[in-house]
């Protein structure tokens, strides 16, 4: 076994020896391949170098001079070198891509064809290239030239920026700030659109994401990532200092300028860019400061000399060579209100090309501030850094990242800030308000460019992405409120906001904003070598400059943060600018927790809005309750005192909400949808609704307590008379009589009396001017609009219209020639005193309909076929009675009302003892919701004026199954509620059909007629005369109260249009001549619960759902209810959380379709539409109607409209005789002529 296991390894061995012997002559050649390759390569370099150093010095020369002179001629200069430098390079990168680089074994000829290959991915081709320099350059001219003008006001960018820090009106400021806006967009938009589409468009990209982030040596996953971290980290303070410059804005502002809880608008915070704050310190410093920390030339004599030497000062001290006095010869130094100076601060190094002596150039704009003093130091690092690798392999000679670079001056700039670098002094010598003052200062400078420079870097990375094709403004001010909290002041305004803060070129060309601030709190952590940040021990400075100048000497020969960690070890954090900051952080912290501000904005804010819809609900459905409770004590005590009080109490506190604390909220989205839905509803719950309850109940007790005189009564009024008309009393002469006279006299006196009272109401009515008074609670689910309401008309109009022919017909054969053919009915023949319900002519109209005789009879449904499962049953019923001589007759309806609501599938509660159900005729019908969340379930009472009436069984199965929904929303809050939408009316008034069809079942009601098709006409004339002219009457009001509420009429046509509009779509007219003084409309308008548009839609909708619940029926009395129990169950269930669905989710639940449409109702009446038809054609009827309206209202402003007819007759009477004259003469004439020549 040994022997053998001893071969098997010697086997092996032999294989392995024999396999690397074959590959080592692979190895070796690949070996020799990769040398040669790194050979050619490096020889090509060499090649090159020359080229790319005479383009260098060329470019910067050219750059430095450009920018000190912005004209063409430089500009082409720019743009040629630029070219030629393109196309050399592609070139080379054409002959060096096959090389397989990434096997290099001399890691610097790795680092050089990096670096060289980065160069080749920016080379697109030439005109590509001229517009890629050419669109900056134009926009660096336009920027030096830019001025803006307001009014006589002509000013240069400077200077608009120092006077809109000036301005401390909301309005001014905003007003200023949108100028501003749109002058940058005229002068950048189209550009900066053509760079980012060149971009997106080039088959080899200018800016693509491996260019971007080719020295950050990581993919864009990770650096999103990593800059995620980073943010978080300071996120924390930046809300802090975010919520304190909140509460200094509102106590400027007020609340109606800044909200409590929403972003802040741009124009209100910080400089005319929004980049920083420190414009607005003087107004949001909480700590007074010594003045001559912030202008040194008042204790300093700081001249340009002076700021030099300081910062020389400080670089000697870190070890860097001292310039050459000669240095100063090559500065420009100069104030910034030279206007030929385009003043970007910046160095270079120009060298010589006969001696090679290199002369440092830099470029200063200068007021002599501490603003200088920051800048003299970071430009003066970005000299050094030059000055460090100009002895690098020339492919190195750049920093290792632009981030690297921006960081280092930023380090300078906040460590040369330091007060006590800045006089000399210790810590020692400064007080805590004093270290406060300078923290905060700088903090509203630095923090919010670290927010803006986030915002920056993400959205170009979104712009320049493929993918992405938002709006570059949407997208921008979308996360500006995200991460900043700062929103557009400029609503939909054409301009494009990020120009407007940054120069042209730093929008595009670098990303890393934030992390270049990052890496300067970095070095100032390093510099003041200190544990709290702030406070600078400034001990072994020479070793931190060592260190510091080996980073900048190695230029861009490795990657950035390798290059980084020469200086620091640690890896970039947010965690060194909270460390600076941090007992600025602690104080902002107590003193935000001490003012019980919210911290931050939008969702951060979401425990403080569920606070308050909880605190606005409970207080609403207390104070709802109370004012309902007196609306119902007024239904039988006629006084309406205590609810006017209540109602306006209510009304006030509503507004004041609204404008005090809902508005707190404006601007914001929450992430929890149902919040966001809670306080939607809030802000649009009509408070004026409560002011129109109160004005209809006035409308209703004037109408309850007037009465006429009956028709030729003599003495009436007198004392002891006693026997006038009541409203139920008028209206049963309206439903009995024929005599022409009575019923006019009786109309008319009625209207009269009626328009009399309720003119204040009326007025009252018009000032409130909001198609909305109508709602009795929040409408949570939007209705069609008036074009919907149009279309669905026109489905009915013909039919309508064949109805009203028909009528007119019929109310002719009574009353004569009264009745034109061709014209309006008059409004006393309606049987209604509002003319909008025609049930009550169903007796005088009515005849035979057939001439057939049939003995089948319609079928037989009783109560409890419909759900086997219910047995009928008595009910004990505690009700209040206001009449007890019919009360067991009203007990019965309403005891059968529930007991077939009940088998329908729906619910059933216990009876509330306080509902009033009477045949009193001095009441009216109301369902009263006073229910409150989690609370009882007898709190949704209901008074019905009932009669035994074929429109008081439909309106007593509506009501009832209305109160049964109601009491199972006990659960929801006021706002929840959607008890009067057309949507759950609608789905009633099909149970209310449904109730119709079983009675003329149950009770035999149509047994006399002769076949079934005559039972279904008769049903279906019924409700037409019921439903067409009530759908005619709400189009009429709703356009009528349109015409109100948008002030198209003036006062004296008010009358007028009421009764143009109830022409044309009514088809009548008033029965006499009407004051144009009166307002007939008034009590009508006043009188519905609903507004007009809805109860369209709900009376259309009822037949749509009963539609859907009968199947496809031929009429109505052949719907099946035996199997509809279960879907009527699963619809009341469904309608329980109404406003958590959106309409199309309701209608679809309840109708099968998502719109409400007239068709189904036109299906239903088929045959009658079919029979009127017939009828119209057999007896010759006219369909339609001439306008007779201007003819029975005057008034002055209608004189020319009522003479206008009278004046046309007469004017083509006087032609006819005249020409009937002149052609007499003539035949005279010519019959003498004629004479004499015979």
């Amino acid at each position: 076994d040994l022997s053998q296991h001893n071969l098997r390894c010697a086997r092996r061995t032999m294989w392995s020896l024999t396999f690397l012997l074959l590959l080592l002559p692979v190895v070796t050649l690949q070996y020799r391949s990769v040398l040669e390759e790194e050979e050619l390569f490096s020889l090509l370099v060499q090649d090159i170098k020359a080229d790319i150093v005479r383009y260098i010095r060329s470019k910067d020369r050219t750059s430095w001079l450009y920018t000190s002179d912005l004209s063409q001629h430089n500009l082409d200069i720019l743009v040629d070198e630029a070219t030629s430098y393109g196309l050399k390079m592609r070139e080379i990168c054409h002959s060096i891509q096959s090389l397989h680089w990434k096997y290099f074994i001399n890691i610097t000829l790795r680092r050089e064809y990096e670096t060289l290959y980065s160069n080749c991915i920016i080379m697109p081709d030439r005109k590509l290239l001229r517009k890629f320099y050419d669109i900056p350059a134009r926009q660096k001219l336009i920027e030096s030239k830019m001025k803006i003008q307001d009014g006589d006001l002509i000013m240069e960018v400077e200077k608009a920026v120092e006077y809109y820090s000036k301005l401390t009106k909301h309005e001014e400021r905003r007003h200023f700030w949108i100028l501003w806006r749109n002058l940058t967009a005229r002068a950048s938009k189209a550009d900066l659109q053509e760079y980012i589409e060149i971009y997106r468009s080039s088959k080899q990209k200018l800016l693509t994401e491996s260019y971007w982030l080719f020295d950050y040596e990581m993919h864009l996953g990770e650096f999103k990532t990593w800059m995620e971290e980073i943010w978080k980290s300071i996120e924390s303070l930046y809300k802090h200092l975010y919520t304190y410059i909140r509460r200094k804005l509102i106590e400027k502002y007020g609340k109606k300028s800044v909200t409590k809880y929403g972003p802040i608008a741009s124009h209100l915070i910080g400089s005319l860019n929004a980049f920083s704050w420190e414009e607005s310190f003087n107004d949001f410093s909480p700590f007074t400061t010594p003045s001559n920390w912030f202008e040194l030339s008042t204790n300093l004599n700081a001249t340009e000399e002076f700021l030099l030497n300081k910062t020389e000062s400080l670089f000697t001290q870190l070890g860097f060579t001292k310039l050459p006095h000669i240095l100063m010869n090559g500065f420009i130094i100069s104030s910034k209100e030279h206007s030929s100076l385009y003043c970007v601060p910046g160095s270079y190094l120009e060298q010589n090309d006969v001696t090679g002596e290199t002369t440092p150039r830099l470029r200063i704009c200068s007021l002599k501030t501490v603003g200088d003093l920051m800048s003299f130091h970071g430009i003066m690092s970005e000299l050094h850094y030059r000055i460090s690798y100009s002895k690098q392999n020339i492919l190195f000679q750049n920093p290792a990242h632009s981030v690297l670079m921006q960081g280092i001056q930023q380090g300078f700039y906040i460590y040369s800030s330091n007060p006590n670098y800045i006089f000399n002094s210790t810590s020692t010598h400064m007080s805590q308000e004093d270290k406060l003052a300078h923290l905060f200062r700088a903090a509203i400078l630095l923090v919010p460019q670290i927010a803006s420079g986030y915002v920056l870097d993400t959205w170009k990375i979104a712009i320049h992405s493929d993918k992405n094709k938002a709006n570059l403004q949407e997208l921008w001010w979308n996360l500006s409120v995200e991460v900043t909290g700062i929103k557009n002041s400029g609503e939909d305004l054409p301009f494009l906001e990020p120009t407007s803060i940054y120069k042209f070129n730093d929008l595009l060309l670098n990303l890393g904003h934030t992390l270049s601030l990052v890496v300067g709190f970095t070095l100032q952590d390093i510099l003041c070598n200190s544990t709290n940040g702030f406070v600078c021990n400034y001990s072994n400075l020479e070793i931190i400059g060592e260190y510091l100048r080996k980073l900048m000497a190695s230029g861009s020969s490795q990657p950035w943060e390798q290059t980084l960690k020469i200086l620091t070890p640690r890896s970039l954090s947010g965690a060194v600018i909270k460390k600076y900051f941090q007992s600025l952080l602690n104080w902002l912290r107590d003193s935000n927790e001490k003012s019980g501000f919210c911290i931050g904005w939008g969702d951060d804010c979401a425990n403080d809005a569920m606070n308050y819809v909880q605190y606005f609900e409970s207080n609403l459905e207390r104070k709802s309750r109370e004012f309902h409770l007196n609306v119902w004590n007024s239904f039988y005590t006629s006084d309406i005192n205590n609810m006017v009080l209540f109602g306006d109490g209510l009304s006030k506190w509503i507004i004041t909400e609204k404008q005090e604390n809902i508005s707190q909220f404006d601007d914001i989205n929450f992430k929890n949808e149902s919040l966001s839905s809670d306080l939607h509803r809030i802000s649009i719950f009509n408070e004026k609704k409560y002011k129109y309850q109160i004005i209809m109940s006035r409308v209703e007790f004037a109408l309850k307590s007037l009465k006429i005189c009956p028709y030729q009564m003599e003495g009436c009024g007198e004392k002891g008379e006693l026997k006038h008309l009541d409203y139920l009393g008028v209206m049963d002469v309206m439903k009995t009589s024929t005599n022409w006279e009575e019923l006019e006299y009786v109309w008319s006196s009625w209207q009269t009396g009626m328009a009399d009272n309720n003119i204040e109401a009326y007025s009252e009515l018009a000032v409130i001017k909001d198609c909305n008074v109508h709602r009795s609670v929040v409408r949570c689910n939007e209705v069609e609009s008036l074009e919907s309401l149009m279309k669905n008309w026109e489905v009915l109009r013909e039919f309508f219209e064949q109805l009203h022919a028909f009528v007119r017909f019929k109310l002719s054969r009574i009353h004569g020639s009264r009745v034109t053919k061709f014209g309006p009915i008059p409004a006393h023949l309606t049987g209604d005193i509002w003319g909008d319900n025609w049930i009550l002519l169903s007796n005088l109209i009515r005849e035979p309909l057939s001439s057939s005789h049939h003995d089948t009879l319609i079928t037989d449904i009783k109560l409890g076929e419909i759900n086997p499962r219910l047995q009928e049953k008595e009910t004990n019923i505690k009700l209040q009675w206001l009449n007890n001589s019919r009360m067991k007759m009203a007990e019965e309806f309403y005891l059968e009302a529930r007991n077939f609501i009940e088998a329908l599938g729906i619910n059933l509660y216990p009876i509330n003892n306080r509902s009033i159900l009477t045949l009193d005729n001095q009441c009216f019908t109301r369902l009263i919701d006073l229910s409150v969340s989690q609370k009882s379930l007898n709190d949704v009472r209901l008074r019905l004026c009932y009669e035994d009436s074929y429109y008081g069984k439909y309106l007593l199965h509506q009501l009832v199954c209305q109160e049964q929904l109601l009491q199972s929303m006990k659960n929801l809050s006021v706002l929840e509620k959607g008890d009067t939408s057309e949507l759950l009316l609608g789905f009633c008034g099909a149970v209310g059909l449904l109730g119709k069809i079983l009675d003329c079942h149950e009770n035999k009601r149509l047994q006399y007629v002769k076949s079934d098709s005559d039972a279904e006409i008769y049903f279906q004339m019924d409700l037409a005369l019921i439903f067409l002219p009530s759908l005619a009457n709400s189009l009429s009001t709703h356009n009528f109260l349109l015409e109100l509420h948008n002030q198209t009429m003036t006062s004296d046509l008010n009358n007028y249009i009421w009764w143009k509009m109830r022409e044309e779509y009514l088809g009548i007219l008033p029965s006499t001549y009407r004051d144009p003084r009166m307002i007939d409309g008034g009590p009508r308008i006043t009188s519905n619960t609903m507004q007009n548009d809805q109860y369209f839609n709900s009376m259309v909708l009822q037949f749509q759902i009963l539609r859907f619940l009968c199947g496809k029926t031929k009429g109505f009395l052949d719907c099946e209810m035996r199997n509809m129990t279960e879907k009527i169950r699963e619809i009341s269930e469904f309608l329980r959380t109404i406003c958590k669905h959106s309409e199309e989710e309701i209608l679809l639940k309840i109708s099968g379709s998502k719109n409400i449409s007239a068709v189904s109702m036109k299906e239903l009446f088929h045959p009658l539409q079919d029979h009127l038809t017939t009828f119209i054609k057999e007896h010759g009827i006219k369909v339609g109607w001439l306008s007779k309206v201007d003819w029975m209202i005057w008034t002055p402003s209608r004189q020319r409209l009522v003479y206008k007819p009278i004046v046309a007759v007469l004017c083509l009477s006087i032609l006819i005789l005249m020409v009937m004259y002149k052609l007499k003469k003539q035949s005279n004439t010519y019959v003498l002529n004629f004479t004499d020549k015979i």
